[in-house]
């Protein structure tokens, strides 16, 4: 068994942290964040993206959602 093999089995995946200060949120910042995000996973081979949120994040959940999550 290779040592490289645990990783190559997540090569297509990342794991993302994002955030938008408060003062900032409902001007579109999150959905051209996430634009951008999706189009340099999908140039860079990335298919599997992971991300967690606090449940009473009510707009990142729906931004969330919006993108497939």
């Amino acid at each position: 068994m290779s040592a490289d093999r645990g990783g190559n089995r997540i090569k297509h995946s990342a794991y993302i942290v994002a955030g938008i200060l408060k003062e900032y949120c409902g001007q579109g910042i999150g959905t051209s964040l996430f634009n951008k995000l999706m189009e340099w996973a999908e140039r860079n081979g990335i298919t599997r993206l992971e991300l967690t949120v606090m449940t009473n994040n009510e707009r990142a959940i729906k931004l969330y959602k919006k993108f497939g999550f």
